[in-house]
């Protein structure tokens, strides 16, 4: 799962840094290689969140988990970190004029919403741990089929068919689909990831995955005129069947973990990821400030800017006091 991790941090770094120019395009062909790379950090940059929240439902289900002494290990790894570059980033890129407003708003951090929704998942965990310890295969097929339901009709893909709309004082009075409110979320991603460390998938299964995904989204988008973002978002049937199938094809074929050579190294990397995202939020905003982006390729921005990331995390880890910096 390491070098899953490391993949997934790099695909959000990529797609943060879409749109990241300092200059035109010169040429036809430059114009042609940048939409390209823009398109593929839209495309599989979507995929990163959903990678990390399988990843942390594949070991976030012990049978011995004691509530409080879970949420007390979790969240102390968690909240320091967040909170310290929370209040940096918003510091450096919205400066001292309405601070509190930008920091409670995260307007100058939009990359961190990914941390308050982790730690609500977090007091989840306890709470259904042990109906998952004990449940059926069909059971929890079924959760997971509600669940698609969620990600059908979530006012993306229909508008006006079965689609709850919270603008009741936070109650939806008068459609039918409110029954389904408290399943819509990203809690499905840590469902999957637990029934990919208790399932052995099929060899085809990951494969026939993505064709599918593939399919259902371009017919989203074409046939049923259903708008391409929309169409391909975190919580979107194809995403969920893309990025599913990309962890089982990690998961089943050990990819990156039948090197020795370099397991250690990728160990490593990967154990300061959860750093990574906090940091290149601002290490992206700081690239583009100080001009050292000269280039429309968004990819080797990403890129470039995971690599500075990692850089200053790995400094950070020497600090004897790491653990409220970095996790």
């Amino acid at each position: 799962m390491d070098l899953l991790r490391i993949l997934a941090c790099i695909l959000v770094v990529c797609y943060h840094a879409r749109g990241m120019k300092t200059e035109h395009a010169s040429t036809a062909i430059v114009h042609t290689i940048d939409s390209i790379t823009v398109f593929a950090a839209f495309f599989f940059g979507r995929l990163g969140v959903p990678l990390f929240l399988l990843i942390s439902g594949y070991f976030s289900f012990p049978k011995d988990l004691e509530t409080f002494t879970f949420l007390r290990k979790r969240l102390s790894r968690i909240v320091p970190p967040f909170l310290f570059w929370l209040l940096l980033t918003t510091l450096i890129v919205g400066g001292t004029k309405e601070f509190g407003h930008n920091l409670w708003t995260l307007k100058c951090a939009g990359h961190l919403w990914y941390i308050y929704t982790l730690i609500g998942l977090l007091f989840i965990i306890p709470l259904v741990n042990p109906f998952l310890q004990q449940a059926s295969k069909k059971e929890i097929v079924l959760y997971l089929a509600i669940w698609g339901l969620t990600l059908v009709f979530n006012g993306n893909y229909f508008e006006s068919l079965l689609v709850y709309k919270l603008d009741n004082y936070g109650m939806s009075s008068s459609n039918i689909f409110h029954a389904f409110i408290a399943f819509y979320g990203y809690f499905g991603y840590y469902l999957l990831g637990f029934v990919a460390s208790k399932h052995k998938f099929h060899i085809h299964t990951p494969f026939a995955l993505i064709v599918l995904a593939v399919v259902l989204w371009l017919g989203s988008a074409f046939i049923c005129k259903i708008e391409i973002h929309a169409a391909w978002f975190y919580l979107s049937l194809p995403v969920v069947m893309m990025s599913f199938a990309v962890f089982i094809l990690f998961n089943r074929f050990k990819i990156g973990q039948s090197n020795v050579k370099w397991e250690g190294a990728i160990v490593k990397i990967s154990n300061l990821t959860f750093g990574v995202y906090l940091v290149h939020g601002l290490v992206l905003h700081l690239m583009k400030q100080l001009s050292l982006i000269h280039f429309t390729n968004n990819l080797f921005t990403g890129l470039l800017a995971f690599t500075v990331s990692y850089i200053i995390v790995w400094l950070i880890s020497f600090l004897p006091f790491k653990k409220w910096l970095i996790g």
